[in-house]
Protein backbone atom coordinates (compact mmCIF):
# COMPACT_ATOMS: atom_id res chain seq x y z
CA UNK A 1 0.00 0.00 0.00
CA UNK A 2 3.10 2.20 0.55
CA UNK A 3 4.15 1.93 -3.03
CA UNK A 4 1.22 2.74 -4.33
CA UNK A 5 0.85 6.13 -1.86
CA UNK A 6 4.40 6.85 -3.15
CA UNK A 7 3.81 6.45 -6.36
CA UNK A 8 0.90 8.28 -6.37
CA UNK A 9 2.22 11.24 -4.54
CA UNK A 10 5.62 11.34 -6.88
CA UNK A 11 2.73 11.38 -9.74
CA UNK A 12 0.63 14.23 -8.06
CA UNK A 13 4.13 16.65 -7.97
CA UNK A 14 5.27 15.63 -10.94
CA UNK A 15 2.12 17.37 -12.83
CA UNK A 16 2.34 20.40 -10.43
CA UNK A 17 6.10 21.11 -12.05
CA UNK A 18 6.37 24.29 -13.56
CA UNK A 19 5.99 23.69 -17.19
CA UNK A 20 8.03 25.39 -19.82
CA UNK A 21 6.00 27.31 -22.52
CA UNK A 22 6.21 25.43 -26.17
CA UNK A 23 6.40 28.95 -28.16
CA UNK A 24 3.96 32.61 -28.62
CA UNK A 25 2.86 33.93 -31.69
CA UNK A 26 2.71 37.73 -31.92
CA UNK A 27 0.86 39.37 -35.04
CA UNK A 28 1.78 42.85 -36.08
CA UNK A 29 -0.87 44.46 -38.40
CA UNK A 30 -0.09 47.28 -41.45
CA UNK A 31 -2.02 49.71 -42.75
CA UNK A 32 -2.67 49.51 -46.90
CA UNK A 33 0.58 50.07 -49.25
CA UNK A 34 2.07 50.74 -46.14
CA UNK A 35 5.72 49.02 -44.00
CA UNK A 36 5.60 51.63 -41.16
CA UNK A 37 4.61 49.93 -37.79
CA UNK A 38 2.05 52.57 -36.00
CA UNK A 39 2.26 52.45 -31.79
CA UNK A 40 0.30 49.16 -31.66
CA UNK A 41 1.94 47.24 -34.15
CA UNK A 42 5.60 48.52 -32.00
CA UNK A 43 4.21 47.77 -29.00
CA UNK A 44 3.48 43.80 -30.42
CA UNK A 45 6.92 44.36 -31.91
CA UNK A 46 8.38 45.29 -28.22
CA UNK A 47 6.32 42.62 -26.85
CA UNK A 48 7.50 39.63 -28.83
CA UNK A 49 11.06 41.02 -28.43
CA UNK A 50 10.90 40.97 -24.60
CA UNK A 51 9.19 37.29 -24.83
CA UNK A 52 12.29 36.24 -27.31
CA UNK A 53 15.16 37.22 -25.44
CA UNK A 54 13.22 35.95 -22.04
CA UNK A 55 13.43 32.71 -24.31
CA UNK A 56 16.59 32.32 -25.97
CA UNK A 57 16.69 28.93 -26.70
CA UNK A 58 13.38 29.34 -28.44
CA UNK A 59 13.91 30.10 -32.71
CA UNK A 60 12.15 33.46 -34.11
CA UNK A 61 10.23 33.20 -37.24
CA UNK A 62 9.14 36.09 -38.98
CA UNK A 63 6.25 35.53 -41.36
CA UNK A 64 5.48 38.01 -43.87
CA UNK A 65 1.86 38.32 -45.95
CA UNK A 66 0.42 41.08 -48.29
CA UNK A 67 -3.43 41.12 -48.85
CA UNK A 68 -4.18 40.33 -52.59
CA UNK A 69 -5.39 43.92 -53.95
CA UNK A 70 -2.77 45.47 -56.69
CA UNK A 71 0.21 43.98 -58.58
CA UNK A 72 2.10 40.95 -57.77
CA UNK A 73 5.29 42.73 -57.67
CA UNK A 74 3.22 45.53 -55.53
CA UNK A 75 2.76 42.62 -53.07
CA UNK A 76 5.92 41.00 -53.37
CA UNK A 77 7.47 44.35 -52.11
CA UNK A 78 5.36 45.11 -49.34
CA UNK A 79 5.96 41.46 -48.26
CA UNK A 80 9.55 42.00 -48.44
CA UNK A 81 9.68 45.42 -46.87
CA UNK A 82 7.48 44.59 -43.53
CA UNK A 83 9.11 41.37 -42.80
CA UNK A 84 12.29 43.82 -42.91
CA UNK A 85 11.06 45.87 -40.90
CA UNK A 86 10.08 44.00 -38.36
CA UNK A 87 13.09 42.02 -38.55
CA UNK A 88 15.44 45.15 -37.82
CA UNK A 89 12.98 46.05 -34.91
CA UNK A 90 13.50 42.55 -33.46
CA UNK A 91 17.37 43.36 -33.65
CA UNK A 92 17.11 46.34 -33.07
CA UNK A 93 15.35 45.49 -29.36
CA UNK A 94 17.99 43.16 -28.75
CA UNK A 95 16.95 39.36 -30.70
CA UNK A 96 20.08 38.00 -32.79
CA UNK A 97 19.65 38.20 -36.08
CA UNK A 98 21.26 34.42 -36.14
CA UNK A 99 18.03 33.67 -34.21
CA UNK A 100 15.53 35.28 -36.65
CA UNK A 101 14.53 32.93 -39.82
CA UNK A 102 12.52 35.10 -42.89
CA UNK A 103 9.64 33.46 -44.40
CA UNK A 104 8.47 36.06 -46.85
CA UNK A 105 4.33 34.28 -47.55
CA UNK A 106 3.01 37.13 -50.11
CA UNK A 107 -0.64 38.00 -50.91
CA UNK A 108 -3.04 35.79 -49.60
CA UNK A 109 -7.31 36.08 -49.24
CA UNK A 110 -8.93 37.44 -45.69
CA UNK A 111 -11.77 36.29 -44.07
CA UNK A 112 -13.62 39.63 -42.72
CA UNK A 113 -11.01 42.43 -42.92
CA UNK A 114 -8.04 43.10 -45.57
CA UNK A 115 -5.78 44.08 -43.15
CA UNK A 116 -5.56 40.39 -42.10
CA UNK A 117 -3.81 39.90 -44.66
CA UNK A 118 -1.40 42.15 -44.53
CA UNK A 119 0.06 41.24 -41.31
CA UNK A 120 3.84 39.95 -40.13
CA UNK A 121 3.52 37.03 -37.68
CA UNK A 122 6.24 36.93 -35.23
CA UNK A 123 6.40 33.06 -34.21
CA UNK A 124 8.79 32.42 -30.96
CA UNK A 125 9.22 28.60 -30.53
CA UNK A 126 5.96 26.29 -31.39
CA UNK A 127 3.09 27.84 -30.15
Amino acid sequence: MRRVLSAALRLLLGACAPSVPAGQRYVVFFSESSAQMDDPAKAVLVGAADWAKQHSDMPVVVASYADAYGSQKANTDFTRLRARVVVDGLVANCVPASRIQRQDIGAVNFQLDAQESRRVEITVGNP
